[in-house]
């Protein structure tokens, strides 16, 4: 991973003509949406975007909650400040994911040619960009989840100007913990077909589980790839967008430590390439600093449970 200068407007420019018109239009709707001329440009909003609402503060007794339940001050510093960065970038977001999300696209694009999901589901959605699009081209639901509502709120405010609030349902809460009974109740509707984007879920995810060294074991991969089995064993197909030099490691994880729970889990390796994003994100510097990094879409799906 580097921070060496690049030509990011040439990069662009790649990527998008030789995708697919699903990623065209994507890259044709945040120009439309949020209209950059030059890279340079892509700053912190010079005027934030305004929510209704505020959230309580829930550091009253820190010492106390750091003391026994060090993931909810973890989840709370989380949800206020992504909530006031949310507010500070909008698309803005979505350009620095741009590259991720045109792979990602692709991919969905490929795998989904014939038959279009019931549901498409992000995780960490933060401030999005693909679900302010997507359903406009395929008509699918959409659900958004995020630890942060300030971000969520973001997410509905740009949704609603955009014409697509009523396809999108918005939850807060922590992916990390959902399981296929309550991924049905949240949704409405069952996990079978659904499809599930994690893009740079785990990378960013890493911070949740080093909260639990018994359940971390000095590598993340084991558990993440239980997570995924869960959701992979009802029938969703979960495509993993990660920044990582080996995404065979990701694919071999995610077949291993799966067999106890889902033996019928296929992966494979869709794409790599190398992606320019932002990292280091903080509320003192909500875009980051940008560097390239190897990244790939991993695609898993249960066998016996595709239709």
């Amino acid at each position: 991973m580097t921070s060496e200068p690049v030509d990011l407007i040439g990069h662009t420019r790649d990527v998008v003509r030789d995708c697919s018109e699903l990623v065209q239009g994507y890259y044709r709707f945040l120009s439309e949406a949020d209209p950059l001329e030059r890279w340079e440009e892509l700053k912190p909003l010079e005027t934030p975007l305004e929510t209704d609402r505020d959230y309580p503060d829930v550091f009253e007794k820190e010492r106390v909650l750091q003391m026994y339940f060090p993931s909810l001050v973890h989840h709370a510093t989380v949800a206020k400040e992504y909530g006031e960065m949310a507010q500070r970038l909008g698309f803005r977001y979505a350009w620095t994911r741009l590259f991720m999300h045109a792979q990602l696209l692709a991919v969905l694009d490929r795998f989904f040619s014939h038959k279009k999901p019931h549901l498409i589901f992000e995780p960490g959605c933060f401030c999005s960009g693909l679900m302010h699009y997507l359903p406009s081209q395929w008509g699918s639901r959409y659900v958004g989840m995020d630890v942060s509502p300030g971000a969520l709120d973001v997410c509905r405010l740009l949704a609603n100007k955009h014409g697509v609030g009523e396809q999108l349902s918005l939850f807060s809460g922590n992916f990390l913990q959902l399981i296929p009974e309550t991924f049905a109740q949240l949704t409405g509707q069952p996990v079978k077909g659904a499809a599930i984007l994690l893009s740079n879920f785990f990378n960013g995810a890493t911070k949740d589980w080093k909260l639990f060294p018994c359940l971390e074991m000095g590598d993340c991969w084991p558990a993440y790839s239980l997570l995924v089995s869960y959701l992979v064993k009802a029938g969703a197909i979960v495509l993993l967008c990660e920044r990582h030099d080996d995404p065979e490691m990701i694919a071999d994880s995610l077949r291993f430590f799966s067999q106890p729970v889902a033996p019928g889990l296929e992966c494979k390796v869709m794409t790599e390439f190398q992606t320019y994003c932002t990292t280091g994100m903080t509320a003192d510097n909500p875009l980051g600093t940008w560097e390239r990094a190897d990244a790939s879409v991993v695609m898993a799906w249960n066998s016996s449970a595709a239709s």
